[in-house]
């Protein structure tokens, strides 16, 4: 059941993401069993920093726009085959408070301190267990039980921004399989993602947009400015060649 809101470096070395920040668990928790990151951190650190035109300040550090190069790969597809579930850790799962949620007390409203400010969202912190996976993936099949209303950071994927450590180098946008996919551990025990990247086809494209589009509305409610206006528009227009934005 869902519930409507009550408010309104060169080329050889690059990161995908950045590590995120671990919530408070148990000592227990701490000494022995899996963490939970929090996935605002990533959406932060690798989605805002990769889109913003003005810069940002988030746990002391400050995030400069840089170019950024979105590829026609973006409207690639993905398979997600059952029994799989490597990429589904124990994650923070987040909405915005005007985003479709699941019925579950455990998401609670928190405040997400952003560049000098606290923003409010809803989060199921997932600091109440110690499982490896995230508690709403199925460990007899791989699915989702929250698809296809599961948190943005899940949704965003597998679009990737691939950040260089040479500040000159642009940010890269496309469709990717995960950097290390070869190592997920899935349901079955064994490593390796098994997700594959499909041809491009009109319903792969839609939804590529309307992940954009959900990009936008999280920096919009953060109150980072953006060029994701400008992706979409590119990707509107037909072009078949990479766009750049400087």
């Amino acid at each position: 059941m869902l519930v409507s809101p009550t408010g309104s470096a060169n080329w050889l070395r690059t990161r995908e993401s950045t590590i995120p920040v671990t919530v408070a668990l148990s000592d227990r928790g701490k000494r022995n069993g899996p963490q939970t990151k929090d996935s605002v951190e990533k959406i932060v650190t690798t989605y805002f920093s990769a889109v913003c035109t003005e810069p940002f300040t988030y746990r002391g550090l400050t995030y400069n726009p840089k170019p950024l190069r979105v590829s026609p790969a973006i409207f690639h597809g993905y398979t997600c085959p059952a029994g799989c579930g490597g990429c589904c850790k124990r994650y923070s799962n987040d909405y915005l408070p005007f985003e479709y949620r699941p019925d579950d007390a455990r998401l609670a409203l928190r405040q997400f301190e952003f560049d000098g400010r606290q923003v409010p969202i809803y989060s199921d912190l997932q600091a109440d267990h110690e499982g490896y996976y995230c508690r709403y993936l199925s460990t007899d099949d791989g699915r989702c039980g929250l698809h296809p209303d599961q948190p943005f950071s899940c949704d965003f994927e597998l679009l990737r921004f691939t950040h260089f450590s040479d500040d000159a180098s642009p940010t890269l946008l496309a469709t990717r399989l995960f950097g290390r996919g070869w190592n997920m551990k899935r349901i079955d025990g064994e490593r390796g993602a098994k997700c594959e990247i499909l041809p491009v086809t009109p319903e792969h494209y839609s939804d590529a947009v309307r992940k954009l589009r959900r990009l936008a509305e999280w920096c919009d409610y953060f109150g980072v400015t953006h060029r994701v206006g400008q992706i979409i528009d590119w990707a509107h227009s037909g072009i078949e060649q990479p766009l750049i934005l400087r």
